[in-house]
């Protein structure tokens, strides 16, 4: 975070988390609305013979308790909820996360294996290829000795590269 954003970072009283204060105030907000217009809709509504004075601070008084009661039950739903969503983060990262890197491990392993063993092949075909070659020029070498009534006392190549009969 930068050094600005870092200073302008404020705490909630009750430690809302940063990714759930839109949710918890709006649900705050909704409450105290509701509730509010409840409280104001009854008092004016009820018949009492209280001065317009008394009417207003029952409403305050009920709309005081009105907005800590919502402030701890919407604290607590919202922790509540967020807790699924905890526990989903800590199952994934003890259990789901280690299953995917050994799975991508053994993947890995599995595909160097198979990497290895076409390797493998494909050094066997390399190596017989050459030796066709050697012996090929080799027995090129022999016949053209031959044709021109040289003596050829060349071993062969496979005598050479210890791999004789």
């Amino acid at each position: 975070m930068k050094t600005r954003e870092l200073q302008e970072l404020r705490q909630s009283i009750w430690s809302v988390r940063p990714a759930l204060v839109g949710v918890y105030f709006g649900c705050f907000t909704l409450a105290m609305i509701v509730g509010t217009s409840l409280i104001v809709l009854h008092e004016v509504a009820s018949e009492t013979s209280d001065s317009a004075y008394d009417t207003w601070i029952v409403i305050m008084q009920g709309v005081g308790l009105l907005g800590l009661t919502s402030a701890i039950v919407v604290f607590t739903l919202t922790e509540i909820l967020e807790y699924p969503m905890v526990m989903a983060n800590w199952f994934r990262q003890q259990y789901l996360e280690p299953l995917k890197e050994r799975q991508r491990q053994e993947g890995l392993d599995a595909g160097l294996k198979e990497g290895r063993e076409i390797g493998r092949e494909e050094g066997r075909e390399e190596a017989r290829a050459e030796i066709l070659a050697e012996i090929r020029e080799w027995d090129l070498r022999r016949r053209e000795a031959e044709v021109r009534g040289e003596p050829f006392d060349e071993p062969p190549p496979y005598a050479q590269n210890g791999r004789g009969n």
